[in-house]
């Protein structure tokens, strides 16, 4: 992969705004982006496209859960730079993963000293943020290397009195008759509740706690600076969809109905961005491809995956965990009937895809063969679902422990083993080397981005009442109705000087109220020729689409988002419409808080072309037993780009067929290879970029 630019970390809480239609190669529109935060920093607005961008190309990020946190035979400590697959292959993981589990203490309060709402006398779990757990400090380092961050929630069983284990797989709720855990977990008006669900101050101070984590308090917790983060949580939903009480999560498919879970995500992330005003965040939907796999076919295990999602506009990557032992487990058939569906839905949703879990389901310690990372996952899958693997933006195995008793240890990648033969970590270099996976050596700088900032050239507000009363002139935008008057305002920005190479991803109206609370909507205006001077009520251009609607607040920042409308260099107007019973008025351009328009960029999509081949399967010429084989690939494959300089590999299927650089196949089956073969075969260029195909030859007795 090539590099996207030179970094450039935009802070401040900004709104995203999404325009006209700009595909990426396969289907991913880097102009029609909707986040669920819509108030989203431009941080994560560039990091989300780049994450697209990532997802179109014929690589994905590869990382570890806990990778900078704990391996074999150490845990974190400053500068937090260590991780076993930065010592096996001397490049650190793209995707650093996080538990915030481990960044939070649980106090258990007698009932007392903080009684449940409506239920005095019971004990409450309390979380709080221990802030001498370095994790803030590990995401700021991870960021400033470069690597994206996810988060996971781990919540426990919520209920003080749970006679479980009191973790996320404790299903037992001592108080049924008060509804499902989750529905306890609720505040008023969700569902059915009346009012707060008495363990409703549990998941507060869960969230509140990770609210504090990110944010900072400006003493003790330094907060993560704003840094973009794909949070996971209520992941692995559908475990215990058969209806086992005793399986899954507290919060999964036999503990809860499927309203009170969607009602538990959608509160979950209100509640983060709108009440704690986090802008930092995307929601990734994650639940297990090995449950939705095993529901019977690729109907059912789709409509699974599904079952309970809480709609497009608060998920913003379609991911899942999926574990195997290898291609004979059955699990493995599991992952390659989930990923096209997964794939696919991305592409028609224009969503990130990724695979947020994944590898050997004990761990390599239990594996009876050193091989896995290439042999049992990443070949075989490209020999099944092909090119899908690399639209995965992102992939991350778990986590590998034994910090306290490396003699025993549990690794789902792999670690040093200094004066022992490391048998595990050949084949685990060769997967990290492979085109398709980026490590930080070769992952493009997934936060840079490109600001640009254009004032409002003209502006000025109409009076319907009197029509003709002209007032260009003013320090004020008026909007809204007073005194039988109704009042709108136009703006006119020219945007010019974004560079060819460039793609908008993000565009939106900032604007500062100076008095008045209450509804105002954006809208296009087409007619770009009205002066300040001469606009009035009688005369004034028409209002076209809305572009937003905002709730906007006397003496506060507002950012309009402005979907589908500026994609390019030109002329654009804007206009503002209040309610007709409540006026505001804001600072125009001849104030001292004039507004302006933003506009986010990053680098286009390469325009190299990679090379493919004719068809995903390519029946050649039949072979013979034991007779020498000869053919070639070169005709099955071509590159857009001139001069392009393809090579040939072979990457599944019978040992008995070599496929040499130049495409030439060559080779003498044996009898037991007699009938129908299938291979896989990659076709690359000079940039790393490549097609994969199955190859199809019959051998005759």
């Amino acid at each position: 992969m090539r590099p996207i630019a030179s970094r450039v970390l935009l802070s401040g809480s900004i709104l995203c705004a999404w325009a006209l239609s700009a595909p990426t190669a396969h289907g991913l529109d880097l102009q029609r982006i909707e986040l669920t935060d819509d108030r989203a920093t431009t941080a994560t607005v560039a990091f989300y496209a780049n994450l697209m961008k990532l997802a179109d190309g014929c690589s994905f990020a590869f990382g570890q859960q806990g990778a900078t946190h704990m391996g074999v035979g150490w845990t974190a400590s400053a500068p937090y730079d260590r991780s076993d697959i930065q010592s096996v292959t001397g490049h650190h993981p793209a995707v650093d993963g996080q538990n915030f589990a481990w960044a939070v203490k649980v106090d258990t309060l007698p009932g007392s000293d903080n009684p449940k709402p409506g239920y005095p006398g019971e004990p409450l779990y309390v979380y709080r943020l221990n802030a001498n757990a370095g994790i803030a400090e590990e995401v700021t380092a991870a960021v400033g290397r470069g690597q994206m961050v996810t988060f996971h929630f781990n919540m426990g069983n919520p209920d003080a009195e749970s006679t479980g284990d009191g973790s996320d797989n404790d299903t037992k709720n001592p108080h049924p008759e008060r509804g499902s855990l989750v529905k306890r977990c609720l505040p008023a008006g969700y569902g059915d509740n009346a009012t707060d669900g008495d363990l409703h101050p549990v998941l507060k101070s869960m969230l509140d706690s990770f609210a504090l984590l990110m944010a900072g308090d400006g003493a003790q917790n330094q907060g993560v600076g704003g840094a973009p983060i794909l949070l996971r949580f209520w992941h692995e939903w559908n475990f215990g969809i058969e209806g086992d009480p005793e399986k899954g999560k507290w919060w999964g498919a036999s503990s809860c109905s499927g309203p009170e879970f969607i009602d538990l995500w959608r509160f979950t992330a209100d509640y983060l961005c709108k009440t704690k005003g986090l802008h930092n965040l995307l929601f990734v939907w994650a639940p297990s491809l090995n449950v939705a796999g095993s529901q019977g076919d690729a109907q059912a295990a789709e409509a699974c995956y599904f079952s309970r999602y809480p709609g497009d506009d608060y998920v913003d990557v379609l991911a899942g965990d999926a574990y195997h032992q290898g291609i004979a487990d059955p699990r493995y058939d599991n992952l390659r009937e989930c990923l096209p569906f997964v794939i696919r839905n991305s592409q028609t949703r224009n969503k990130v895809p990724a695979l947020a879990e994944t590898g050997h389901k004990t761990g390599l310690q239990k594996s009876a063969r050193p091989e896995f990372w290439v042999s049992q996952w990443l070949r075989p899958l490209f020999h099944d679902v092909g090119m899908d693997v690399t639209r995965l933006a992102y992939v991350a195995s778990w986590t590998n422990r034994g910090g306290g008793d490396p003699a025993n240890p549990s690794f789902f990648t792999t670690y040093p083993k200094p004066g022992e033969d490391a048998w595990f970590e050949t084949e685990f270099i060769e997967f990290c080397k492979d085109p398709s996976v980026d490590l930080m050596d070769t992952l493009p700088d997934m936060y840079a981005c490109s600001q640009y900032v254009f004032p409002a050239g003209v502006d000025a507000d109409v009076s319907t009442s009197p029509p003709d009363d002209q007032s260009g002139s003013s320090t004020e935008l008026r909007v809204g109705g007073t005194g039988g008057a109704v009042w709108e305002s136009y703006l006119r920005f020219t945007v010019s000087d974004i560079p060819a190479g460039k793609t908008v991803v993000g565009s939106w109206l900032r604007i500062h109220t100076k008095t008045g609370d209450g509804k105002v909507t954006a809208r296009a205006v087409a007619d770009t020729m009205w002066s300040q001077e001469g606009i009035a009520g009688n005369n004034r251009p028409a209002m076209g689409a809305t572009l937003r609607t905002l709730d906007v607040r006397a003496g506060r920042q507002e950012d309009f988002l402005l979907s589908g409308y500026v994609t390019r260099n030109g002329t654009f107007c804007v206009g503002l419409q209040g309610q007709a019973d409540a006026a505001q008025a804001f600072h125009s351009r001849e104030s001292a808080n004039p507004p302006q328009l933003i506009v986010v960029a990053v680098d286009s999509p390469s325009a190299n072309h990679r090379p493919l081949f004719a068809s995903s399967a390519i029946r050649k010429t039949d072979a013979a037993v034991n007779q020498p084989y000869r053919g070639t690939l070169a005709d099955a494959a071509s590159d857009a780009d001139p001069g392009a300089t393809l090579t040939f590999e072979k990457l599944w299927g019978p040992p008995w067929l070599t496929i040499s650089p130049d495409g030439a196949m060559s080779g003498t089956p044996s009898v037991g290879e007699a009938g129908a073969n299938s291979f896989t075969a990659r076709v690359r260029d000079q940039f790393d970029d490549f097609d994969v195909a199955r190859i199809e030859i019959v051998v005759a007795p």
